[in-house]
């Protein structure tokens, strides 16, 4: 077993790469393929003994609502295995096959290359729980996954929060892509391989090279068992492969890399606001996550943290406070945190706040990744981390006090102590 193949999907194209464990080296094409060129460029790797895609063999096949309560709140069109590990909005892997022309038609070309390798090459597909060359993973996740894994359960399935820090950024980010190849790195060492100048330079050019080399590596060690692999999901439509080492990987610090290269986030306004009568500053705003018919909690927090690969993000606002909430957000910087029950789980820097007098579209160009077609409110955000912190203070009666009051408003001022700490 000496040859991989690792593939990166992308709208009818594909960014290939193959891991050759003989000769201790990566093997990139010039450029992106459509799929019967990778294929054929496949071909010429005589010791190729299976394949890792970016992407699912086939839509789902509505397992999750099987395994999840008949009155469940949760978006139930996704596969289990998205479910497990936090994946919603426009990376659902919908029931109904994706349309040309939307956003998600790459999912069509993942569909398509999994039937053509599996043909050409004559390799079965694993869609977890048994043996097959042909293997899928998602590269961000994977990434995630190497940097460590908390467990919880939630109406009995078991739920996988990756990379529970919250280190790894966003692929699109300067900070993100240098995270993705120091893993790399280090994956890189364990295996003897030497990361030359032309491997770096092409890992630099696009992301989608870095993508590919992890698909790679998860094809590598699926198939010699060189490491032990878990796969959340339902065999019977498929599963999302993932490496969880006994001791996590570590990766430089986000904020030692923005401090380094001299930038930092883009904030709305100025600095914290001092409340009346309270000698420390309000430095954050709290947005208390409610339930409607068409989002749950958890999925409002899904939808975000999956979808922070994206050029542009925006979240629907349904508070009819918008206009306070964008005031209180200038005034803090852009510093918001959603909360779920007692604890803060999402951390956000607001760029931008939107208000429209009638329902307006998803603002990006990209496909919403959200369930509801039009929303008259909503924030743009450039970072969102995942989180689950009860160390925070609201304004109680012109006091700071740690935690929520009884029959507070779904806004609120807050103190919340940087990086989780006392101060």
């Amino acid at each position: 077993m000496t040859q991989f193949a690792g593939i990166d999907i992308g709208q009818c194209h594909t960014y290939s790469c193959v891991l050759d464990t003989k000769a201790l080296a990566f093997h990139y094409p010039d450029d992106r393929m459509e799929l019967q060129e990778s294929v054929r460029w496949l071909r010429q790797f005589d010791q190729l003994q299976g394949g890792c895609i970016d992407g699912p063999p086939n839509p789902n096949k509505g397992r999750l609502a099987v395994h999840l309560p008949v009155n469940t709140v949760h978006n139930t069109d996704r596969r289990l295995t998205e479910f497990q590990i936090g994946i919603g909005g426009c990376y659902s892997t919908r029931l109904a096959p994706p349309q040309q022309g939307s956003t998600n038609f790459w999912m069509q070309s993942a569909f398509d290359l999994f039937q053509l390798l599996s043909t050409e090459f004559d390799w079965s597909i694993n869609r977890g729980g048994g043996n097959g060359q042909l293997i899928e993973t998602h590269p961000t996740y994977a990434f995630k996954a190497l940097l460590g894994c908390n467990r919880n359960e939630v109406d009995g399935i078991q739920r996988l929060r990756l990379d529970p820090q919250s280190a790894l950024r966003s692929k699109h980010s300067w900070e993100g892509r240098q995270q993705r190849i120091e893993l790399l790195t280090t994956l890189c060492n364990e295996l003897g391989l030497e990361i030359c100048d032309s491997l770096l330079q092409k890992w630099n050019q696009r992301i989608d090279w870095v993508d590919a080399a992890v698909c790679a590596f998860m094809s590598y060690w699926q198939q010699s068992g060189h490491a032990q692999l878990e796969s959340p999901g339902d065999p019977l439509e498929g599963a999302i492969y993932l490496r969880l080492p006994g001791t996590p990987l570590t990766v430089t610090a986000h904020d030692a890399r923005r401090r380094d290269a001299g930038g930092g986030p883009t904030r709305l306004t100025v600095p914290v606001r001092p409340l009346d009568g309270v000698p420390t500053p309000a430095n954050a705003v709290i947005l208390r996550l409610g339930h409607t018919r068409v989002l749950s909690q958890l999925d409002t927090i899904d939808t975000i943290l999956s979808s922070v690969d994206l050029d542009e993000i925006w979240i629907p606002c349904g508070s009819n406070a918008m206009p306070q909430l964008c005031r209180n957000l200038h005034l803090v910087g852009g510093r918001l945190f959603l909360s779920w029950g007692t604890s803060l789980r999402v951390a956000l820097n607001v760029t931008e706040c939107r208000q429209d007098d009638s329902p307006v579209p998803y603002p990006a160009d990209s496909e919403t990744p959200w369930p509801l077609a039009e929303c008259r409110r909503w924030l743009r955000i450039d970072e969102s981390a995942e989180i689950d912190r009860d160390l925070f203070f609201v304004n109680q009666q012109g006091e700071w006090a740690r935690g929520f009051g009884a029959g507070q408003t779904a806004l609120l001022w807050a103190v919340v102590p940087e990086n989780g700490g006392q101060s």
